[in-house]
């Protein structure tokens, strides 16, 4: 766990790729239950989430009032995630708008569940919207992979995931929504955890009012090597 900034009021901390947020199964520490420990005991909410598998900046809030403040800056667009995804093959095109409709089906009975595209006329499935612009492309041996630079309209389950997945490009090493193509460079590559980066996030104080930026450049050798 690695403390980008912290005050009275906020916390932003960058979350290691295979720990869960909170509620681990036994035995397993979650990034919530360390965060509690650093502070004693205090009041910590969670303002929003990543994957597991998935690396990235969380923001935590330290009061009741920073936690609604920042709540509502995540409905109303003014707490703003961006990503880099690492995914196999070449993108149909520099830039594009993704537009799919999400269920969530159950992984039989220990409790998994996975995203699904659906149509519009079901009524279990929610709008996803997700912007995505190619950074540049290299090889793995003979693979190609793809830097994709990701802001999402909307906050679905499993959201990047499905539709890079659905799009044809799905994320290396995702072993849920990959493919024989996504494991085998993983493999290739060395790449254990699901390559998918959110490494920005922005933000308004919610004591101070300030905009608040952060954001990390992925140890991920491609990653490195494509935003340079």
């Amino acid at each position: 766990m690695r403390i980008f900034f912290e005050d009275k009021h906020i916390l932003v901390v960058l979350k290691e790729a295979g720990i869960a947020v909170e509620d681990a199964n036994i035995g397993r520490i979650d990034l919530v239950s360390e965060l509690k420990k650093h502070l004693g005991g205090s009041y910590l909410g969670v303002v929003h989430r990543l994957d597991m598998p998935v690396e990235g900046l969380l923001c935590f809030a330290k009061t009741k009032e920073a936690a609604a403040s920042l709540s509502k800056g995540l409905s109303d667009g003014g707490l703003n995630k961006s990503y880099h995804a690492l995914v196999c093959g070449k993108a149909p095109e520099e830039s594009g708008r993704l537009v799919d409709y999400l269920s969530v089906r159950k992984l039989g009975p220990k409790g998994g569940k996975s995203a699904v595209i659906s149509n519009e006329e079901n009524p279990d499935a929610k709008k996803a919207i997700l912007n995505y612009k190619v950074i540049g492309c290299t090889s793995v041996e003979e693979y190609q992979v793809t830097l994709l630079d990701i802001s999402i309209e909307t906050g679905r389950f499993h959201q990047i995931r499905a539709q890079l997945s659905h799009m044809g490009n799905p994320i290396v090493a995702d072993r849920k929504y990959g493919n024989e193509l996504s494991e085998k460079i993983a493999r290739v590559a060395g790449i254990r955890n699901v390559a998918l980066f959110a490494d920005r996030i922005s933000f308004i104080h919610p004591s101070t009012g300030e905009k608040m930026d952060f954001e990390y450049i992925p140890e991920n050798k491609f990653v490195k090597e494509l935003i340079k």
